[in-house]
């Protein structure tokens, strides 16, 4: 019983010790590798910064968010810029203008018409000036008579029919347009001055004007009137209509040289690029990001051990050029900026391509999955929180379109014809976010993006045919292809003969 359980113990330790060497260590290695790989795709530098001091170098904004701060500042400027709502009373304007109507249809009337004198009923004669005036004081509103002195209707009187016809169709047309906009008591002087004006510079007879002048003062009524409701509701459609202010990931905060003002403070404070604002969330993130991959990569690193022989050397063929793939888009991301695509260029496919033959398709599949996912964070601009969609869809198609054309390989001319068909999609690719962006491309730019994805296939061809041959030495690894060669009859090795 007891040489069964040490037994057991040994066979345990032996498994452990295996299993470290050929998925344990590995895994961890290339964990590692990731997280330090990425660690500033994630986890922006923070600074050491006072107000009013000069900054020292060009500061980018890591992340976007709204400045509610100043969201709320221009709201508060756009409530205060909306004016006071007034409602225009149309009776007011109506009634004022049907006044001076009456005052010159009653003139007209008395005018024309002709009375009995009091002292000769037999004789008709014309009324006098004074009769006249009593007659239209009698016949026009008080409210007129009240506010409109006698010598204003006298002068009228006086006038001939013609001026007065003007006179009373350029002081309607004044009135109307003044009376339109609203007379309010702080405007009511302006609006007076306003219909004098108007009279004033017209072509009439100096006496016309002069009685004009003072009807101005009688016809010009307060006729608009504060509207709370309607001013309330200007005011919150001014407010909703402010947009939020936002911070843009990739911005410009702060340029180098430039003087660090309180809203550049606050900017700064409120993206978290205050050493005061540090925090560990992200690399939390980083690190879990990092270990749900890798658990897929030991699980595919503990399938190749059960069903494989050289499982160490394979396994090391894999944390190789997983090196070698990522480091290469790293590189690439350095010298990326808003304006160019230069990922386009990077020769990933080699990576999947090197696992096909030196290992399996299944291999290969699984990691291009993975490095398309990480060159979404890696050519994130160093922006956290964000990823490049556009990049992880051009490298997974690019190492799928690798692993599918390259079939039946019996010599490095199937690799040759797998890099036709991966330039092929390495183009299409481009071509379709160069379409359903909103983005105008020149020619120029048309033919540069398409030729980075060409250049991308023909880099990983000539690497992968370059890598191979060291792969196999190194490591031991016999690709398709070397067995292929090996199996030649023409051989030297089969030729020589036995004896």
């Amino acid at each position: 019983m007891a040489g069964r359980i040490k037994r057991l113990i040994k066979l345990v330790i032996h498994t452990i010790r295996t299993k470290s060497l050929t998925v344990i260590l590995p895994v961890g290695i290339l964990a590692l590798f990731l997280f330090l790989l990425t660690i500033n795709n994630v986890y922006t530098k923070t600074y050491n910064i006072e107000r009013f001091n000069i900054a020292k170098q060009t500061i980018y904004a890591p992340i976007t968010i709204e400045n509610q701060q100043e969201t709320e500042r221009k709201t508060r400027q756009a409530i205060q810029s909306v004016e006071d709502r007034y409602d225009i009373s149309s009776e007011i304007t109506t009634e004022r203008i049907a006044y001076i109507e009456e005052i010159f249809d009653a003139v007209n009337k008395l005018d024309s018409e002709k009375v009995n004198s009091s002292a000769n009923k037999e004789k008709k004669v014309s009324p006098t000036h004074q009769e006249k005036l009593e007659k239209l004081k009698q016949i026009l509103s008080p409210e007129i008579t009240e506010q409109i002195n006698d010598s204003a209707f006298a002068s009228l009187l006086m006038l001939p029919e013609k001026q007065r016809f003007e006179g009373e169709k350029i002081f309607l047309a004044s009135l109307k347009q003044v009376l339109e906009k609203g007379v309010r008591p702080d405007t009511m002087q302006s609006s007076i001055t306003e219909v004098r004006d108007r009279v004033k510079y017209s072509k009439l007879d100096e006496a016309m004007k002069q009685v004009l002048y003072k009807f101005a003062e009688f016809a010009v009524e307060e006729n608009s009137f504060f509207d709370v409701n309607k001013t309330n509701e200007a005011r919150k459609t001014a407010a909703g209509n402010v947009e939020p202010v936002m911070i843009r990931a990739g911005e410009i905060i702060v340029r180098e040289g430039q003087t660090i003002t309180n809203e550049i403070y606050e900017e700064l404070k409120l993206v978290g690029l205050l050493n005061k604002e540090r925090n560990i969330y992200p690399l939390i993130g980083l690190a879990i990001f990092v270990i749900l991959t890798c658990g897929i990569i030991a699980h595919e690193f503990y399938v190749l051990a059960e069903s494989s022989s050289m499982v160490k050397r394979k396994t090391a063929a894999v944390l190789l050029l997983s090196v070698i793939v990522l480091s290469l888009m790293k590189l690439v991301s350095v010298y990326m900026s808003p304006t160019n695509q230069l990922f386009y260029i990077v020769p990933a496919a080699i990576g999947v391509l090197l696992m096909k033959l030196l290992l399996n398709e299944r291999i290969a599949i699984i990691f291009a999955s993975l490095y398309a996912v990480f060159s979404m964070m890696i050519f994130n601009g160093q922006i956290p929180g964000s990823l490049n969609v556009e990049a992880g869809v051009y490298f997974f198609f690019s190492q799928m379109a690798a692993v599918l054309f390259l079939r039946n390989v019996k010599d490095r001319l199937a690799i040759v014809k797998a890099g036709l068909g991966l330039s092929i999609v390495n183009v299409l690719s481009v071509l379709i976010f160069i379409f359903i962006s909103f983005e105008k491309y020149s020619v120029k730019d048309l033919f540069l993006q398409t030729g980075f994805g060409f250049a991308s296939a023909l880099a990983s061809i000539i690497l992968t045919i370059g890598l191979l041959p060291l792969f196999e030495s190194v490591l031991g690894i016999l690709s398709d292809i070397k067995l292929l060669q090996l199996s030649n009859p023409n051989q030297l090795l089969l030729k020589k003969n036995p004896d």
